[in-house]
């Protein structure tokens, strides 16, 4: 998980980024519900930080164009850090980092695309 922020933040160079130094910053962050925010919420409580969020937004691409301005920032998985303009930024902490599963069942029924989908994601390496 990193804290997504404007290339022309003051904060863009920093190599990581404690939860404490997050949550005083006024972030932009997707709507409660999504288990990526569940998460951050609950990371928030356990050290008793009160996270400076001033709006939710359901939709990642204006959710970018937001953090562009450099007025906010938001947090999310490092893969989806895919624009030129935002940087993201590790955040501190054992267990900041999550692991991506895909549950199925070995009895159903799977069509071949679906196998193949999985071939794919065993070799990718992040």
């Amino acid at each position: 998980m990193v804290l997504v922020t404007a290339k022309k933040s003051s904060i863009a160079s920093k190599k990581s980024i404690s939860l404490k130094q997050v949550a005083d910053l006024p972030l932009a962050l997707p709507f409660s519900g999504y288990n990526t925010i569940e998460f951050f919420v609950e990371s928030f409580g356990k050290k008793n930080l009160d996270p400076n969020i001033c709006m939710e937004i359901n939709d990642i691409p204006t959710l970018f164009e937001i953090v562009k301005t450099g007025h906010w920032h938001t947090i999310l998985s490092e893969t989806s850090v895919n624009d030129p303009q935002v940087v993201g930024i590790p955040i501190e902490g054992k267990n900041m980092r999550r692991t991506i599963m895909i549950v199925s069942l070995t009895e159903a029924y799977e069509k071949k695309a679906v196998k193949k989908f999985y071939e794919i994601l065993t070799k990718i390496q992040i």
